[in-house]
């Protein structure tokens, strides 16, 4: 066939050629919409596998066995058809057909034609991209979806041992009120060496109102006493000889004046908690500041409180030097009211 417009079989070619390359274009720019809806579309059946629990396992199957249909036989080929760099065994790929067809057209000085089919290769260069992120993000579903289902059906297998193991001890014989998890134990490999690992420690925290009633209180105590950080008496430094009794009178005096005004609440170990808020708080502050101190309150509690002494010892140990105080352990009460 001749390159001429008198060729009636060369102008059939040519439209031939205009229409499919038009509807490939058109085929693939749709194919490109519907692909970029499918995250929503994931995102839907994800939901919709949340709202019936009782039909996860089951919905979860079918929804991995149309992905990969989706993405074996629309999206992975189309990625293959538009890509650049692919090299087909029995020939060159879709650009290099096309520029072929351009350096032809040229050649035999076709070059509307040619033209028209170098912007249809630019179109169809253009498609790629969207659809290369299309396939990345399938990719990426079903990665997560495939590890997702292998751990499910693991802790399904172990959660059916764990099940025959429970009814084992829910028959009539007495006997078998623990779980028999020797073999269970040895049969999984994380589990070994378990019982050497030293149990957690206990916190009390949960979902205890009085242990939080008990931690806001003693954070707004201790906001309160920062508060007052400019009220807070600086204590003369002494020497231990015991010959500077002036300054002690005013030291203990100073230290009077400040309890009279430090908000206490009721608690277990009241010498601890004078120590927590005397030590770091008040400049020049000893451990004979917190027996005068203690004196003090045990002989004029605060008002509507009673301090109660135990036979039950402590040590309260001084973080900047070796000494230690050994102490009786006494509780602030509230006051038992006589009618």
């Amino acid at each position: 066939s001749s390159f001429s417009d008198a060729d009636p079989d060369y102008t059939e070619l040519r439209d031939d050629l205009n229409e499919r390359v038009s509807q490939l274009i058109g085929l693939l720019r749709q194919n490109v919409l519907r692909m970029q809806t499918i995250s929503a579309q994931l995102a839907d059946l994800s939901g919709d596998a949340s709202r019936a629990p009782q039909k996860f396992l089951e919905f979860r199957q079918n929804l991995f066995e149309q992905i990969v249909t989706l993405y074996e036989r629309h999206i992975k080929p189309t990625l293959v058809f538009l890509n650049p760099d692919t090299r087909l065994p029995d020939g060159s790929n879709l650009f290099e057909t096309l520029e072929a067809m351009v350096r032809l057209l040229e050649n035999h000085g076709d070059h509307s034609l040619a033209d028209q089919l170098f912007r249809s290769s630019i179109s169809l260069n253009a498609l790629y991209k969207p659809i290369q992120a299309v396939a990345q993000e399938v990719e990426h579903f079903l990665r997560k979806t495939r590890q997702g289902m292998v751990q499910y059906n693991a802790m399904e297998h172990f959660y059916g041992k764990l099940q025959e193991l429970k009814g084992e001890t829910e028959t009539l014989s007495l006997k078998r009120k623990w779980l028999e998890g020797g073999d269970f134990a040895r049969s999984t490999g994380f589990l070994i060496g378990l019982r050497a690992q030293q149990r957690p420690k206990h916190y009390a925290f949960g979902e205890s109102s009085s242990y939080y009633q008990l931690l806001f209180s003693e954070l707004e105590l201790r906001l309160n006493d920062l508060r007052r950080k400019a009220e807070v008496p600086v204590l003369q430094q002494v020497d231990g000889s015991g010959r500077h009794t002036r300054i002690d009178v005013q030291r203990i005096n100073q230290l009077y004046q400040w309890l009279e005004t430090l908000e206490l609440r009721p608690t277990t170990d009241l010498v601890r908690e004078l120590h927590g808020r005397l030590d770091g708080f008040i400049p020049g502050y000893r451990f004979p500041d917190l027996l005068a101190a203690l004196n003090r309150l045990v002989n004029s509690p605060p008002e509507g409180l009673q301090v109660v002494t135990t036979n039950r010892f402590r040590i309260l140990d001084q973080s900047s030097d070796s000494e230690q105080f050994v102490y009786r352990k006494r509780r602030l009460e509230q006051q038992n009211v006589r009618v």
